[in-house]
């Protein structure tokens, strides 16, 4: 959802749509350099598969924060669109309920696993696991906020968007 620029959101969301691109740039460049070493010089990379995997991981859960922030996260709206409005906002209650159970979850029981891993390593790189599984409390944690950003939005009559 837009928000007036200079906002904490927007600079945030503004950030992790930085953060991704670097992650999309470091992943291509990685898996070319790993495809290159082992077609060409027949040498394959032992460290480019643990690389580009912790940059899918934090891609796909920071993505999934960004797309809360956005609004953009999955949902069947078919419904919800033929319903006054009214009965929209109390579906839309029903969904921001459930995106925050979610969230709040993957941030409480992420932040749990986390020592659990710390100690177990990536063979190649050496870095320990808890680099990667990381991405699921950060990302609980900034949908919760986002989600609450929102909620403040619409309270003060400022949401743009027909139910929400």
């Amino acid at each position: 959802m837009p928000d007036e620029e200079g906002r904490p959101t927007s600079r945030v969301r503004a950030a992790i749509g930085l953060v991704l691109a670097a992650l999309l740039a470091v992943m291509v460049a990685v898996v070319s350099v790993n495809v290159l070493c082992r077609y060409c010089l027949r040498r394959p990379s032992a460290w480019a598969f643990e690389v580009a995997q912790t940059a899918l991981v934090w891609l796909c859960f920071l993505g999934a924060a960004l797309g809360v922030a956005e609004g953009d996260h999955f949902a069947v709206d078919f419904l919800t669109k033929k319903l006054s409005p009214r009965p929209a906002r109390i579906v839309w209650g029903f969904v921001v309920a459930a995106v925050a159970v979610f969230a709040a979850l993957m941030a409480i029981y992420g932040a749990m696993l986390l020592p659990t891993i710390y100690g177990q390593r990536m063979p190649a790189t050496g870095l320990s696991r808890a680099w990667q599984y990381a991405a699921v409390p950060v990302s609980g944690a900034l949908m919760l906020g986002f989600l609450a950003a929102r909620l403040l939005r619409r309270r003060r009559g400022q949401a743009r968007r027909q139910g929400e």
